[in-house]
């Protein structure tokens, strides 16, 4: 909640004079994010100018950037840092904090917004959707979704990418003891382009494929390997395009 706990604020009087004598807490000082993941930050903060000993307990709220309300992390910190943990990854925060005063019981007003963000998490595990063989070219079309929810800015284009995501696509000859290949010299590609032509590939042959993304916190996991038709050359005669597209995951 964003309104004031415990009753009246702390520029309130009570019967002409401050309740029991005391004066109200000043808001604490120097609140600061001292450390953060992909899933969580921890803050810091001083007491009140000239009145720590005054302190019973601190109060931490949060929310988004993109949010109004506030969310409570904690109304009971007896020490002048908090963890906040089960945030989403690289989405912008806000925090801040109030102390109640212990001969009072009155809130202190809060102290300014602290922004800060959590770090972008390693990508996801994309999903390979598509292989499609092209006869005359000799290749296969490989298609797939992006590892949804890995990166600090989604974009907004149309194949649910993420923003500073890149992949690296491989193949390999099903059947066959050899090591996975490259698509190309590369090796990576922007997050909006969720597809690659992988060329130069055998006639009559059939091929498997995996895909994962990376991003400038690390890599992620492969996808499940996809097998696919082969690139085969289409008959004498015939106008009906070669092989159909993949069998699907393994």
């Amino acid at each position: 909640s964003s309104g004031w706990a415990g009753g009246a604020s702390s520029g309130a009087a009570s019967g002409g004079g401050w309740a029991g004598g005391a004066a109200p807490l000043q808001a604490p000082q120097g609140l600061r994010m001292v450390e953060n993941s992909s899933t969580s930050i921890t803050v810091a903060w001083e007491p009140p100018s000239g009145g720590a000993a005054c302190v019973s307990v601190y109060e931490l709220q949060f929310r988004e950037a993109d949010e109004r309300e506030w969310h409570l992390a904690s109304n009971s910190l007896t020490r002048t840092s908090c963890q906040k943990h089960n945030l989403r990854p690289g989405v912008p925060y806000r925090f801040r904090v109030r102390a109640l005063n212990a001969r009072t019981a009155e809130w202190s007003p809060f102290c300014g917004t602290l922004a800060t963000s959590t770090m972008a998490a390693v990508p996801s595990r994309p999903t390979l959707t598509r292989a499609t063989p092209k006869p005359q070219l000799h290749c296969v079309e490989v298609q797939w979704e992006s590892a949804a929810g890995s990166s600090s800015a989604p974009s907004n284009n149309n194949n649910n990418s993420n923003a500073g995501d890149r992949y690296v696509l491989e193949w390999r000859e099903k059947g066959r003891s050899m090591g996975w290949v490259r698509a190309d010299v590369s090796n990576e590609y922007e997050a909006s382009v969720c597809s690659r032509v992988v060329r130069e590939l055998k006639t009559g042959k059939q091929y498997q494929f995996r895909v994962r993304a990376r991003n400038a916190v690390g890599v992620g996991p492969w996808s499940a390997v996809f097998d696919s038709g082969a690139a085969r050359p289409a008959s004498a005669g015939s106008s009906r395009q070669a092989a159909p597209a993949a069998s699907g995951p393994r």
